[in-house]
C-alpha cells in the first residue's frame, strides 16, 4: 500500500513539474524573437554611449574646430537589454554659449540601425523650444550626421546640418557614471586650448579632430560622403 502511495506521489510530482516546464518553455518560445530583437537593439544602442562633440558642416566638409556655443553631448543607453525601449537612448547637453540645458530621446530605427530620430527639448525658461532631428550613423558608430527635420516656429538660427564626433574613451566614463567629472575635464581642457593663443590652438584642435575624420596623405580631413552614400 505504501509503495503504491509513493508511486502516485511521484506521478503527480512529475506531472506538475512537466506542466510548469511546459508553460515556461511555451512562454520563452513565444517571446524568443522579441527578446532576441531587444538584445540586438540594445547592443547597437550601447555603441553610441559616450560623450560627443559638435562640428559644423559646410557642404560636404566638416569644420576642424568645434561648433561655437555648442556644449558636449552625453548619450546613455537603457540599463537592461530586455527593456521594451532597448533601442531608445537618453541624450542630454548644455549650450556653452548661454548655459541652457536640453535633453530628449534618440530612437534607433528598428529596421535600419544606421538611421535614428532625436527629439530635442530645452528646459526652462524656454520649454516650448523643441526640435526634431534625423540622424545618420556612420559605419563605425563614431560619427553622427545630424539633419534638422522640424523646429519650433521662428528659430532661424538652427543650421541645416552638423556632425557629432565621439570623444574617444568617453563610453567607459559614461558607463561608470562619471559623466559630470568627464564634462568638467573636457571643458577645462578645451578652455586651456583656446587660451594658448590662436597660433597653436587651431593646430591642436585639428589634431584632436583628426581621430574622428578620415585623413588624406597630407594629414588633412577628407571630404565627407553625402547622406546617400552613407546608406550603402
Amino acid at each position: 500500500m505504501e509503495l503504491q502511495s509513493d508511486e502516485m506521489c511521484e506521478f503527480w510530482a512529475g506531472l506538475l513539474l512537466g506542466f510548469l516546464f511546459g508553460v515556461i518553455g511555451n512562454i520563452l518560445a513565444n517571446h524568443y524573437q522579441d527578446l532576441r530583437a531587444q538584445f540586438r537593439a540594445h547592443a547597437k544602442a550601447k555603441r553610441l554611449v559616450g560623450t560627443w562633440r559638435a562640428y559644423n558642416m559646410h557642404g560636404r566638409l566638416v569644420d576642424s574646430t568645434p561648433m561655437e556655443g555648442g556644449g558636449l553631448t552625453v548619450i546613455r543607453a537603457k540599463a537592461h537589454w530586455w527593456s521594451a525601449e532597448s533601442n531608445v537612448l537618453d541624450v542630454s547637453s548644455q549650450d556653452s554659449s548661454d548655459g541652457r540645458h536640453h535633453s530628449g530621446p534618440l530612437v534607433i530605427d528598428p529596421v535600419c540601425s544606421r538611421l535614428a530620430t532625436r527629439i530635442l527639448i530645452y528646459d526652462a525658461p524656454t520649454p516650448d523650444e523643441v526640435v526634431e532631428q534625423r540622424i545618420i550613423i556612420s559605419h563605425d558608430s563614431k560619427t553622427l550626421y545630424v539633419f534638422y527635420v522640424l523646429a519650433t516656429f521662428g528659430l532661424p538660427a538652427y543650421r541645416l546640418a552638423h556632425v557629432l564626433c565621439k570623444v574617444e574613451g568617453s563610453d567607459i566614463m559614461v558607463n561608470r557614471g562619471n559623466t559630470h567629472t568627464w564634462l568638467l575635464l573636457e571643458c577645462s581642457r578645451w578652455a586651456s586650448l583656446y587660451c594658448r593663443g590662436s597660433g597653436n590652438s587651431g593646430l591642436q584642435v585639428r589634431s584632436d579632430f583628426s581621430r574622428h575624420v578620415p585623413q588624406n596623405d597630407r594629414g588633412r580631413p577628407d571630404s565627407l560622403p553625402s547622406a546617400g552614400l552613407l546608406l550603402r
